[in-house]
């Protein structure tokens, strides 16, 4: 009885020392596998290597730059920072390096094209996304949707998305850079110019007034533009003559061939009243 007594305890304390190994062996595993996994992007470019003073580095697939990559003490910010400037990876493209380009031929047979050289300018970007936003009615945030982000990052990786507050001043400024080119039309060309106005009162009870100029240039090409949309204080046509003479004094317009209105009685006012401010 002793004797099996014995037999069970050897077998249980060998179990026991089996059980004690298998932990330690999974807890190394455990280890192991820790140490290998790498969850930073930079290791998409990076080997992990050691070298013959035992200290980690990450070395470039690329270019072979190396870095040290000990994670407890140096981080990845280092290869990061290398992934964005390194020349030779695939992903990276020289934005001052033009490329060949095909453009649609204005007026052309569908399908002709011409060939045009063409880089990455970021700031060109900026205004056409502007002149997009402003075509478009489309409201400033719209730069910050999900769905957008996702687009350019198909059609153009390299372009930083501005913020809807960034994107509201570039508005800002592409309208004073037009209106300044429109302003060296007015005061380079000797044509008389034409004007139509319109007004009307919104919901909110604010009365509003539109001011159109059309011309003809040297090349008997109509141009039209809206030079002026804004609020007023009423429909008198005293209010209306001094907020079309405000317009065109702000335009340098001095050469006004016809005003242009329809046939409420204020519009009679205000063409008298235009007449007198317009040939003093």
């Amino acid at each position: 009885m002793s004797q099996d007594t014995r037999v069970d305890k050897v077998i249980a304390e060998s179990v026991a020392s089996d059980s004690n190994v298998v932990n330690q062996n999974s807890v190394v595993e455990s280890k192991a596998k820790k140490e290998r996994r790498k969850r930073s992007v930079a290791w998409d470019h990076f080997t992990s290597t050691v070298d013959s003073e035992g200290i980690k580095k990450g070395v470039c697939n690329y270019c072979k730059k190396e870095y040290l990559a000990d994670t407890k003490e140096h981080g990845t910010t280092a290869m990061l920072g290398h992934i964005r400037k390194c020349k030779k990876i695939p992903c990276n493209v020289d934005t001052r390096q033009s490329k060949i380009a095909f453009q649609p031929v204005t007026g052309g047979n569908k399908g002709d094209v011409s060939i045009v050289s063409w880089k990455f300018d970021q700031e060109e970007c900026r205004k056409a996304l502007c002149r997009m936003i402003i075509l478009d009615e489309l409201p400033f945030r719209f730069v910050e949707k999900e769905g957008f982000k996702q687009f350019m990052k198909v059609v153009q990786p390299l372009f930083r998305i501005p913020s809807r507050t960034t994107v509201t001043r570039d508005c800002f400024d592409l309208f004073d850079e037009e209106k300044n080119k429109m302003r060296s039309i007015f005061k380079e060309t000797q044509q008389r110019v034409c004007i139509t106005t319109d007004t009307w009162t919104s919901v909110q009870r604010i009365n509003y007034m539109c001011i159109t100029a059309h011309w003809i240039d040297k090349n008997w090409t109509l141009h039209k533009r809206v030079i002026n949309f804004c609020p007023i204080s009423s429909h008198r046509g005293e209010d209306l003559a001094k907020g079309i003479v405000k317009c065109l004094h702000e335009w340098g317009l001095h050469r006004i061939f016809t005003v242009t209105v329809d046939n409420t009685s204020s519009n009679s006012v205000c063409v008298a009243e235009l007449s007198k401010q317009l040939t003093k």
